[in-house]
C-alpha cells in the first residue's frame, strides 16, 4: 500500500476507554498497528479520544504530522458519555470544514458523536467496527437498558455507510434489523503471525512458572461464558492417568476465585496454574510453552486467542459453538467438542497427546491456516480495499 487512498483525511473516533485501557495494559503495539495502518491509506489521520492521550505513547515519532490528536483536557469518561458526545461531535463538524470527510468509529458508542455529525452534514461517510452484540452483552439483564440499546443500535446501523463485522454471525445480527446486506462487511480479527509463531521458546516460561511436562493454555477472560469450569474438571480427570500436565491460564475475570476454589476441591491446585493479566508483548512465549490450546466457551465471537494461538502452531480443542467453528475445522486445525461436555475435552486432549503424527499434522495446519486467513497484511489490505470502494461510490 504505497498510495493514499481517497479521501485525502480521515478522522478516527475511539470511545469509552478503548485507547486506555489498551495503553493501560501495555498493548501499544495493537493501538499502534491500527494508526500506522491508516497512515498508509490516508494523507492525514485525526484521532479524537474520550481519554486524554500522550501522543508520543502510541505514535512514532515519523508519524507526527500525519497523525494529530484531539483529546479533552479532563477525562471526559468521569463526566460522562454525554459530554464526550458534544466535544467529539464539534471536533468531528470543525475537521469537515479541513476536508476531513470520512469518520472511523470502533465500537457503537464512538459512533454516536458519528450519527449525529451526520445528520447534520450528510455528505460525511462514517465506517464503523461492530465486533460484537453489544446491547445484548452489555445490557442483557436490563429490560428498559436493553431495549434503549437495541434503538442505539438501529440508530447507528442505518447512519453507517459501511458496518464491519468480525463474522457471518455478527453479520446476520446486523441484517435482521433491516439493514441491506452491502453495507455489511466481513473483515476477521487479524494476527501478527511475525510474532506469533512456532519458532518462539517457551522455556522461560516453562521455568517461571514451574510447569510440568504437558501443558494446556487458555488465554482470554476469566467470565463465565467461558465455561472455564469445564477445562478444570477435565483437567482432574487427566492428571488421573498423566500427572506431569498443567494448566496454564493467563488472564483475570470475576470466575478467578471460583475456578481456584474447583481447583482446590478437586485436589489438582498444584496442576493449575493461574498467571494473572500478562502484556500482549510477552504472550507468543506463553503460546510457545504450551502443547495444546483450550476454549470452552458457551459462546464466543472470534476471539483474537484463538487466532494468536493458530499462529503460534497450536492444536486448539474448542467447543463447537458459532465463532469458534467457523475457526476451528474438526481434525484439521484442532479439534471440536460440544459444550458443557468435559469428557469430550479429556477424548480430545489424549487423542492429540497419545499421537504425535495427528499433534504435528493439527499444529502445521493450524499456523497455514492462520497465515492464509488471518495475517496482519491480508486483512489490512482487504480493509484498506473497502476505503477506496466506498470513496469510488461517491
Amino acid at each position: 500500500m504505497s498510495r493514499p487512498l481517497r479521501p485525502s483525511k480521515i478522522s478516527v473516533i475511539f470511545g469509552n476507554g478503548t485507547l486506555l485501557d489498551q495503553i493501560n495494559k501495555g498493548e501499544f503495539e495493537i493501538v499502534q498497528e491500527r494508526i500506522r495502518f491508516l497512515t498508509q491509506c490516508f494523507a492525514q489521520v485525526h484521532i479524537i479520544s474520550q481519554t486524554p492521550i500522550d501522543p508520543s505513547k502510541i505514535i512514532d515519532l515519523s508519524k507526527r504530522g500525519k497523525i494529530l490528536v484531539h483529546s479533552p483536557e479532563k477525562n471526559l469518561q468521569r463526566i460522562g458519555n454525554t459530554l464526550f458526545l458534544l466535544y467529539a461531535s464539534i471536533k468531528i463538524i470543525n475537521l469537515f470544514k479541513e476536508n476531513v470527510n470520512l469518520m472511523r468509529a470502533y465500537g457503537l458508542p464512538a459512533s454516536l458523536p458519528a450519527v449525529l455529525v451526520k445528520r447534520i452534514i450528510p455528505r460525511m461517510r462514517l465506517v464503523m467496527s461492530y465486533h460484537y452484540e453489544w446491547s445484548t452483552q452489555r445490557f442483557q439483564h436490563n429490560p428498559l437498558l436493553f431495549t434503549v440499546a437495541q434503538l442505539l443500535e438501529s440508530t447507528v446501523f442505518k447512519a453507517a455507510d459501511l458496518i464491519i463485522v468480525l463474522d457471518r454471525r455478527l453479520e446476520r445480527c446486523v441484517t435482521a434489523r433491516g439493514i441491506d446486506q452491502s453495507k455489511v462487511k466481513v473483515i476477521p480479527n487479524w494476527v501478527d503471525t511475525s510474532r506469533f509463531n512456532p519458532r518462539e521458546d517457551g522455556s522461560t516460561v516453562r521455568e517461571a512458572y514451574s510447569l510440568k511436562k504437558i501443558v494446556l493454555l487458555y488465554v482470554g477472560r476469566l467470565h463465565p461464558i467461558k465455561n472455564l469450569e469445564i477445562a478444570v474438571e477435565a483437567v482432574s480427570k487427566l492428571v488421573e492417568v498423566n500427572p506431569n500436565l498443567s494448566f496454564l491460564i493467563v488472564g483475570e475475570g470475576p470466575q478467578k476465585q471460583k475456578l481456584q476454589e474447583l481447583a482446590l476441591e478437586l485436589k489438582i491446585s498444584e496442576h493449575v496454574v493461574f498467571a494473572g493479566t500478562i502484556a500482549h508483548q510477552e504472550l507468543p512465549r506463553f503460546y510457545a510453552a504450551a502443547n495444546i490450546f483450550l476454549i470452552p466457551s458457551i459462546e464466543e465471537g472470534q476471539p483474537k486467542a484463538v487466532l494468536e494461538a493458530l499462529a503460534s502452531g497450536k492444536p486448539v480443542v474448542a467447543t463447537s459453538v458459532p465463532g469458534l467453528k467457523e475457526l476451528i475445522i474438526d481434525g484439521e486445525n484442532g479439534i471440536l467438542i460440544p459444550p458443557n461436555d468435559s469428557d469430550a475435552l479429556v477424548d480430545a486432549v489424549k487423542a492429540i497427546l497419545s499421537s504425535p503424527t495427528l499433534s504435528e499434522r493439527l499444529s502445521e495446519n493450524a499456523r497455514e491456516y492462520a497465515l492464509n486467513h488471518f495475517s496482519r497484511e491480508a486483512i489490512l489490505v482487504e480493509e484498506a480495499q473497502l476505503y477506496d470502494d466506498l470513496e469510488a461510490e461517491r
